[in-house]
């Protein structure tokens, strides 16, 4: 997966609508509380569903990896050293045309 465009999205995260295409989200250092953290994986699930596609999540302090294990077509692929957990759609978008 290569970046032609990268944005950095100052917004409420528990909000924000999820962009069209293939994503890379990256969470640094458990930056939500629980709670938050919770919207925040229901908004990125629900714009998945909306649009099967390729997303990758990187989190850095994994606190609540639990929240991502068991989000809707995520698979964690690694779990580097209990500091970066990454979860891929890939695995659900296997044949779906990618944007």
């Amino acid at each position: 997966m290569r970046c032609h465009a990268i944005a950095v999205v100052q917004a409420d995260a528990a909000s924000v609508p999820i962009p069209d295409g293939r994503l890379v989200l990256y969470f640094f250092f458990n930056p939500f509380a629980r709670p938050v953290m919770r919207l925040v994986v229901d908004q990125v699930v629900a714009g998945f569903q909306a649009q099967p596609r390729r997303m990758i999540v990187l989190y850095a302090n994994p606190v609540c990896a639990d929240l991502w294990r068991g989000a809707a077509g995520f698979t964690e692929i690694s779990s580097r050293w209990q500091r970066l957990a990454i979860f891929d759609t890939q695995a659900c978008c296997q044949g779906t045309p990618q944007r």
